[in-house]
């Protein structure tokens, strides 16, 4: 498979394998390129927790146009979204393959979207009320 270039800083990026899955990291900037439904496959696993944690020092914010921005697949240009639970965090999704990258650290600040994560932040906001 060729290897992808970074959508933000158009460097190559290398295939990290985490479980069954193959995921794109940037040799630059250290972003994370998710095809679709990747981060899903990943989320909540101990190889995940390292995934992000293992970018190293955060690089500073890229000089890049959001609006600039074409997916490493197949080179739509890509909407930018914002963290519907957490709404810190804004990524970029691609609308055609679905595909999306974070920025270093990102991936780890993302708020956890399963049943499990759910009933732990609503018994989490019930104890800090009561």
């Amino acid at each position: 498979m060729e290897k992808l270039q970074c959508p933000k800083c158009k460097a190559p990026m290398d295939q990290i394998q985490i479980e069954q899955t193959q995921v794109d990291r940037c040799t630059s900037c250290r972003g994370l390129w998710f095809d679709a439904l990747e981060d899903q496959d990943i989320r909540g696993t101990e190889a995940a927790e390292a995934l992000d944690a293992a970018a190293g020092p955060t690089p500073a914010p890229s000089k890049v146009r959001r609006s600039a921005i074409d997916c490493p697949r197949c080179k739509s240009p890509m909407i930018q979204m914002v963290d519907r639970l957490g709404k810190r965090i804004q990524y970029e999704s691609c609308p055609r393959c679905h595909g999306k990258f974070l920025d270093a650290g990102e991936f780890k600040a993302l708020e956890p979207r399963g049943v499990k994560a759910t009933m732990r932040r609503l018994l989490n906001r019930k104890q800090r009320k009561g």
